[in-house]
């Protein structure tokens, strides 16, 4: 048997064999020790949880707030509509060429009713230009301008719209995301439906 402890800070007792398991903590030290050492590391631990819940409730919080943004803002399709629903075409045209438009809001205005519409939760918007009868100088086609230069719609199907006849039947177009069917007739003028895919 050799004298040799393994563990200096343990004290040596011949008594035990070589192969004797070595005294439990309570044996060889105090309780209070191992009270503090539990303590402690029960303190290091303690502040992981309450940071871990703390982050955990940010990124909700935060991604809820995203969500609800991106659920309450208005579409393209919407800001399209802001910008030139009612006679808000019209108005756009005279600024843009420094007109003053005088009486003509009040006399055009009922002429602007129903040209623009937003359906479908914002995905869909209607324009729908007044027959010659009605709308003999076309004002209301500048509706269909700003949508345009609004949505914005690329010049071949800007092209392809103003194209259409009577004989020509119901056209559709695809661009970045949108789809749009359209038509025209000198009784109803022209129908234009563009839809967020």
């Amino acid at each position: 048997m050799s004298d040799h402890n393994p563990n200096p800070a343990q004290p040596s007792d011949p008594s035990r064999g070589a192969d004797a398991v070595p005294p439990a903590h309570s044996e060889t030290e105090p309780a209070s020790f191992a009270t503090q050492k539990f303590s402690e590391t029960s303190r290091k631990r303690s502040w992981k949880l309450p940071a871990i819940v703390a982050v955990g409730a940010v990124v909700v919080v935060a991604a809820a707030g995203g969500v609800v943004y991106a659920v309450t803002q208005p579409t393209q399709i919407e800001r399209t509509y802001e910008v030139c629903g009612g006679t808000k075409a019209l108005v756009k045209y005279f600024e843009e060429n420094d007109w003053d438009s005088g009486d003509l809001m009040e006399t055009a205005a009922p002429l602007y009713e129903g040209v623009l519409t937003v359906e479908d939760d914002g995905a869909a918007l209607i324009i729908q230009t007044k027959s010659e009868d009605i709308d003999p100088l076309g004002v209301t086609a500048l509706a269909m301008d700003c949508v345009f230069e609004e949505l914005p719609v690329p010049g071949y199907v800007q092209s392809n719209i103003r194209a259409v006849t009577a004989s020509s039947g119901r056209l559709t177009e695809k661009w970045d995301g949108y789809d749009a069917t359209f038509g025209y007739h000198p009784d109803n003028g022209a129908n234009i439906v563009i839809v967020k895919r």
